[in-house]
This record gives structure tokens, C-alpha cells and sequence, in this order.
């Protein structure tokens, strides 16, 4: 569709951090998800605004409608042009502490983006699409010469691939997948790829020939217990001893990725057996609010701001901490500004977003006094309902 020339993006279904949205906020493409009815009340010809900044859609607008959206649009994009002389500056709070801030990519050509918007790395590398859009599998080559790109544009910062995803919404042809009624609790992620060894050493292999010299984190998804990370190092550990090539780092960093509620209570000992943490936050509140984050009707309750999600994330963070291993969070919700402070005064130690959200949530760590917020997180995180977090952090980042 970007190469088409879409403009903009309606669906009927599909929630704000369904994959689909996040490739279409990658890509710089407005998009609504969840109008019901919608192809039944529009026609080919008709004018449409689609404004992915409130998600509001308005088909067959009025003159004065258009002339307020264009207006509208200007002020964006000038905010846009002031956010970019921020690029190249730290995400540094007004007392002095920094924030790292990477980039999730899924597709070569969003690293472009992640160095036009200032990230400091790869937080996240969603390896998924070059095998879900072809009958099979890309050749350990083949992906070395994809993920490339990426490593030459940040050939210092740090470079995290998270192993195949698949599954659930996510679907390979030539994995056969169970007909199963909830596919997303299902078989898929690390719990397909462990039965499926091959594919993974392969993957493993690509990551470390294109790292070359320079040490790359590997991320493992959706963990649930001690002994699938185990596993799953093991794994590792064997693709690259069989690996006959000189010139590599055979010793990669190994991050757990803490997406589901279990992964938090053992978030402890995860820790000791990982290199660094990585909070995927978006499936971590569908499991934990019963949420599906592909389903309209329930988006609303996938709130981020609720305070069993923000508790869960500081008891990771201590987690983490406790053992002297770093933790990040690689989910939508570090790409609110607001939300990035408070992960911030909780003591986070990278965020890592969409590309385009990295300009406005440096600019809100560099009007905060981190320490001031730090001061009232057992206040914050003591609230008991979600829109009381967000009035409070509202008026902290923004003064309303």
C-alpha cells in the first residue's frame, strides 16, 4: 500500500497496537482501526480525513471541515520540523539523567527512518516479515543480506534481534499450525520455534555472521518459564558452535522478553539467566487485561496507563536491578511521552519505539526533572484507576 501511494488507512477490525497498525506507524501512514461498518458507508471517489493522531475518520467532509484538518496538518508537520533539531541530542532530563532510546523496526527500509529520527540503536528487530510474505523460508544468506542494513546504519549502538515470532496473527505456509480458538494463547512463538530447531539455528546463524566482530543481543520471545530459556540458549549456543567462520562474536547477548504475566512473577530468575531484560508491553497487557490487542471491541481495556501493568513493569525493573542486568521496554507504551517519564523515574534504562515517536518523547525527558517524578511513583502507582495515573502524569509532562 505505501508503495501505491496510500494515503491513509480505515479497518473494520484490528485494535491501536495490532501488527498491521504498528507497520503502517512505522511506515508514517495514518491509520484508524476498529470503524465498524465503514466499507458499507464508503465509496470509491469519496473524500475521506483519516486522522491517526485522535483516530477519528470523517468521510465526506465539508469545506470548512477540510480547511480546519489542513490547518491542522500544518501544525503538525511544524511541530514535526522543531522536534527534528532534536535528533541529535541526548534524551537527558533537566536533573541529568538519560534515557537510551532505540528504534523497533520490522522491515529494512524503517532503519532509514530510526536514523532520520535520532535512535541511539535497535531495541527491537521484528525478524517476521521476510518469512510470512513468501511461500519459504528465506536462506540463512538471504536474511544475513536483510538484516545487514541495519547493522551497517548502526554500527556501534546496540543491535538487538528478536528470534522468529510466529504464530497467532503471524503465519508461515510451511509450519502447519493448529486450528485452535484462541491462537494467540496458542502454539506460536518461542514454544513453535523450540520444536522447530532448524529454523531458529539458521536464524541465530544470520544474527551473528552479520554482527560480525561486534556483540548483537538476541531476544527471546514470549517466555514463560526458566527451562524455555534454557532451551532456547542451548539452541543458541549449539548454531553458533557449528558455525565455521572467523571474524564473529560467538558470544551474543541473551534477553528474555517479559510478555506475559507469568514471566513477571519469575522475573527474578529470568534475570539470572538472561544478559538483559526487554518488556514487551504490548502482549503483556492483552494477556494481563484479557485484552485481545486485534479486537475493536475491547481495545479500550487495553489501557496502559491501568495500574497493574505499571506495577508489573517496576517489579521487573527491581528484578532486573537486583541481579546487574539491564532492562528496557520495547512495547507502544514507551512511545507516550508521559508514560516514558514515568518509566524513567522508575528506573527503566532504554525505551525502545516506533521511529517517529522518538523526537516527542526525547523532547518530554528533556523538559522533566526525573527525580521530582521519582519522588511520587509509590504515589502515582498507588492510584487505582487508569485515568487517574494519566490526569496526574498529563499534568506533570504538560501542565494540564
Amino acid at each position: 500500500l505505501k508503495v501505491q501511494g496510500a494515503l491513509g488507512i480505515v479497518t473494520e477490525r484490528g485494535g491501536t497496537t495490532s501488527h498491521g497498525a504498528l507497520l503502517a506507524r512505522a511506515m508514517g501512514i495514518p491509520a484508524v482501526t476498529g470503524v465498524e461498518g465503514f466499507t458499507d458507508s464508503v465509496h470509491t471517489g469519496d473524500e475521506a480525513i483519516v486522522d491517526g493522531t485522535t483516530g477519528v475518520v470523517i468521510l465526506r467532509p465539508s469545506a470548512r471541515t477540510v480547511v480546519r484538518y489542513r490547518r491542522r496538518a500544518e501544525e503538525l508537520a511544524a511541530t514535526r520540523s522543531r522536534l527534528d533539531q532534536l535528533r541529535d541530542k541526548p534524551a537527558k532530563s533537566k536533573d541529568g539523567v538519560t534515557l537510551t532510546l532505540l528504534a523497533n523496526v520490522s522491515l529494512a527500509s524503517e532503519v532509514r527512518q530510526a536514523v532520520l529520527y535520532g535512535a541511539e540503536g535497535i531495541g527491537l528487530y521484528r525478524t517476521e516479515f521476510p518469512f510470512i510474505i513468501r511461500e519459504d523460508f528465506p536462506t540463512r544468506e538471504e536474511q544475513v543480506n536483510i538484516y545487514r542494513r541495519a547493522v551497517s546504519s548502526f554500527p556501534e549502538g546496540p543491535m538487538n534481534f528478536r528470534i522468529l515470532d510466529i504464530g497467532g496473527d503471524k503465519h508461515h505456509p510451511r509450519i502447519s499450525r493448529p486450528d485452535e480458538t484462541n491462537p494467540v494463547l496458542g502454539y506460536r512463538s518461542i514454544r513453535l520455534i523450540l520444536d522447530h530447531p532448524k529454523i531458529l539455528k539458521e536464524q541465530v546463524q544470520a544474527f551473528v555472521l552479520v554482527g560480525g566482530e561486534r556483540t548483537i543481543g538476541i531476544l527471546v520471545p514470549m517466555v514463560a518459564t526458566v527451562g524455555e530459556l534454557r532451551k532456547a540458549k542451548a539452541l543458541i549456543a549449539e548454531a553458533i558452535d557449528d558455525l565455521d567462520a572467523d571474524s564473529i562474536n560467538r558470544n551474543p547477548r541473551i534477553g528474555a522478553m517479559i510478555e506475559v504475566p507469568a514471566a513477571v512473577e519469575i522475573a527474578l530468575e529470568l534475570a539470572r539467566e538472561a544478559d538483559f531484560i526487554s518488556i514487551g508491553s504490548n502482549d503483556l497487557i492483552q494477556f494481563t487485561l484479557a485484552a485481545d490487542r486485534e479486537n475493536s471491541r475491547v481495545a479500550a481495556f487495553g489501557d496502559p496507563y491501568h495500574p497493574a501493568i505499571l506495577r508489573m513493569i517496576r517489579r521487573t525493573i527491581v528484578a532486573a536491578h537486583d541481579v546487574g542486568i539491564p532492562v528496557g521496554c520495547c512495547g507502544e507504551i514507551g512511545a507516550d511521552p508521559a508514560l516514558a517519564v514515568l518509566l524513567t523515574a522508575m528506573g527503566i534504562d532504554n525505551i525502545s519505539l516506533t521511529p517517529s515517536a522518538i523526537p516527542p518523547v526525547k523532547e518530554a525527558i528533556q523538559d522533566s526533572n526525573i527525580e521530582t517524578v521519582r519522588q511520587r511513583t509509590g504515589e502515582i502507582l498507588g492510584l487505582a484507576e487508569p485515568d487517574a495515573i494519566r490526569e496526574v502524569m498529563h499534568e506533570i509532562v504538560y501542565g494540564r
